[in-house]
Order: structure tokens, then sequence, then C-alpha cells
């Protein structure tokens, strides 16, 4: 039988898991986490940061490991959404990559692309505005 956990305990458990959950956000944000990371290459990122430690001491809750593994799949689920509109806009733009290609004439393919369309837009929004 598991003790019960008084509802200041839980509270604070929650807190901490919300913290946690902060510092994964902030880190994919600083592009410190991506798509293919794992667990085991991630940790020592975090393995001394107060929000890890305060979750890693919760008693009930999800654990650290299942917050990040949450933050992957949805990585993974985003990445699925972009991956064919990323292909479309190269296609489009004219690039293909060779085992030479280097990063910045891929990101400047797509940000061609990616103006192309805000310009698009632009227009049929000035064109429903004044029809």
């Amino acid at each position: 039988r598991v003790p019960a956990v008084s509802p200041a305990a839980t509270s604070q458990e929650r807190q901490n898991r919300d913290k946690f959950r902060q510092l994964l956000q902030k880190h994919r944000d600083e592009g410190i986490i991506a798509v293919r990371l794992r667990w085991k290459e991630y940790t020592p990122h975090i393995e001394d940061t107060e929000e890890y430690q305060a979750v890693v001491k919760n008693t009930t809750g999800s654990r650290p490991r299942e917050l990040f593994d949450d933050l992957i799949i949805e990585l993974e689920e985003e990445y699925d959404k972009a991956r064919p509109l990323m292909k479309e806009a190269l296609k489009e733009s004219g690039w293909t990559a060779t085992p030479d290609s280097t990063y910045l004439p891929f990101v400047e393919a797509l940000d061609s692309q990616v103006a192309k369309a805000a310009e698009d837009e632009k227009g049929e929004l000035s064109y429903e505005a004044t029809g």
C-alpha cells in the first residue's frame, strides 16, 4: 500500500514538474533538444539543475524521463507534419541535396520559399480587402 501524499506535497510536486517542463521547453528553444536527441545524451545537460533534482525527488507523477519523452514525441509529430512541406518547398526552389551540400544553401532555399509564400499570402489578403 502506497502512503497517502498530502495536498501540499502534491501541489509542490506538480510545481516541480512544471518547472522541469519549462526547462525542457527552454532547451528546445535553444536547440539543445532536437527530435533525434536521446535521454542518455541529454542527462549531462540537466543532472545538476535544480529543476531536474526536484522532479527526481517527487514521489508521485511523471518522472523526468517521461516528461522528456513526451516532448520528443511532440517534436516528432511536428517534424512529421513539416517534412512534406519542406520537401515541397525545396522542390519548388530547385534546390537538390548532394553529398557536398551544406546547411546554408538548404536554409536559403527554404527561406526563399517562405518569403514567396508570405508574399503570395499578402497579395491574397490585399485582394480580399479591396474586393
